[in-house]
């Protein structure tokens, strides 16, 4: 990965701007009796990076899946640019791009075939763009090798360039560090701090919590499907109640001595005991 991204961003595609990007508003998400997510609020700037964080079950996957358009709020609202959001399938015309876990790529096909697969519809220049995102993330080389071919880190960059080719005012990152090795963790940050420089801002679940302290503007916190804590890195980190969450231990109480500290501080997530709520 290179910290180059000149593909991505508003900056392709006019001035860079630090308005709202996303606002989500008192989302609340059921399944049946299960109450997933309630009363969420976030937003993402222009340019800024705001990490979702959170234990196991606390609804994290459930926002993400609600701000992309494929989880329908039982209240609240989500807006893009001051536009309500609509149906996954308009992400890419309402200048919002995203990545999935599982990836989502084309094992068949040839790495500069998958990214062409983000460029939006009807752009007459998507073989250049593609290959200028390849080039600003590492992958010439590889641009005509199948896929499925490639290592997971290397995979991993080409759905990030898949995203990034679409030069969007908002990416949405679904634990993009997850399965990747120190050094590609950390280009990925400097990949996700140029493109949130060009004005795009960004949205990051991650479970990988060092990175996420490294690499984000603010830090919501979801426990049980609310936000406990929300602000800058370091002022989360020191929060009583996100060391409950994620210990266990009963704000303003002495942790017992031999306790995995790791979380909020560490490098992953700390799952809750058996009966957790949504992800």
């Amino acid at each position: 990965m290179s910290l180059r991204s000149p593909t991505a961003g508003p900056t392709a595609e006019g001035p860079a701007e630090t308005g709202p990007r996303l606002v989500v508003r008192g989302l609340t998400v059921r399944f049946g009796g299960l109450t997933a997510v309630e009363d969420v609020d976030l937003d993402v700037a222009g340019g800024e990076v705001v990490a979702l964080i959170g234990p196991n079950g606390a609804g994290k996957t459930t926002v993400f899946n609600a701000v992309c358009g494929l989880v329908r709020p039982t209240r609240g609202t989500v807006t893009v640019d001051g536009r309500p959001l609509g149906p996954t399938a308009g992400l890419a015309g309402r200048g919002v791009a995203r990545t999935l876990q599982g990836l989502g790529l084309f094992p068949g096909l040839s790495v500069r075939e998958n990214v062409v697969v983000g460029v939006p519809r009807g752009a007459r220049d998507a073989d250049a763009r593609a290959d200028a995102q390849l080039a600003a993330l590492g992958l010439t080389a590889r641009a005509a090798q199948p896929v499925g071919a490639l290592p997971y880190a290397e995979r991993a960059t080409v759905a990030l360039a898949r995203a990034l080719v679409a030069r969007p005012r908002l990416l949405l990152l679904d634990e993009p560090a997850g399965g990747l090795g120190h050094g590609d963790v950390a280009a990925l940050g400097d990949v996700i701090r140029g493109v949130a420089a060009e004005g795009t801002g960004v949205l990051l679940v991650e479970h990988h919590v060092d990175f996420v302290m490294s690499v984000s503007d603010r830090v919501v916190v979801l426990d049980f499907g609310r936000v406990i804590a929300t602000g800058a890195p370091q002022d989360v980190r020191r929060d009583p109640r996100v060391e409950e969450a994620y210990l266990g231990i009963p704000a303003g109480a002495v942790p017992h001595a031999g306790r995995d500290r790791r979380a909020p501080g560490g490098t992953g997530g700390v799952g809750r005991p058996a009966g957790g709520g949504a992800r």
